[in-house]
């Protein structure tokens, strides 16, 4: 699994009190073995992201420029967000799924924040329109929703379980070029 992250662009003491927006994208590459579980999981991604995070200094983009490489095509954009106080929006029930236009060019597929504010998360997916439909979106965000609600209620369970719909149909998304398909819809 390729993923971009964003990082501070913030580490040399020259820019601690410059006003501007430093950030840099660092790739983070994972394999999922879906017989481990959760937490296991999550501490291998916690030390490939380490060990990716030693170089967030250099942009991707002079990377790509010093290696005479295209700059890669990144499929998804993970940004976990803490913040002190509220903005997500209250007036949401938890889980509730909505659909809010926006008119911007993305550098990814698909973008997702995650908004952390005390005990709430709020999960906001920005998509590339030329790639995707609204309403796979919003299955995808539904799966996203009931595979992060399993893993809270049993991170110790294999990644597999985790991805089994209610009626035991495993549900499986694959990105492909110009379609992201789920398993289910072929059957």
């Amino acid at each position: 699994v390729i993923c971009g992250a964003l990082t501070s662009g913030r580490d040399h003491a020259d820019l601690q009190g410059i006003v501007g927006f430093f950030v840099n994208t660092i790739l983070l590459t994972n394999q999922v073995d879906f017989q481990q579980d959760f937490n296991g999981l999550l501490s291998r991604i916690d030390q490939d992201t380490i060990a990716a995070l030693q170089h967030q200094a250099y942009p991707l983009e002079l990377v790509c420029q010093d290696l005479n490489i295209k700059y890669p095509e990144i499929p998804v954009l993970f940004n976990m967000l803490n913040m002190q106080e509220a903005i997500v929006n209250r007036h949401r029930q938890p889980g509730e799924i909505y659909h809010q236009e926006h008119r911007q060019k993305l550098q990814f597929h698909l973008e997702l924040d995650v908004i952390g504010v005390k005990n709430v998360l709020e999960v906001q997916c920005q998509y590339n329109r030329l790639m995707y439909r609204k309403k796979r979106v919003g299955h995808l965000m539904e799966q996203y929703h009931r595979l992060l609600e399993s893993i809270a209620k049993e991170p110790d369970k294999p990644i597999q379980q985790h991805l089994q719909h209610k009626k035991k149909k495993k549900i499986s998304i694959h990105i492909k070029k110009d379609q992201m398909v789920r398993e289910e819809d072929k059957k």
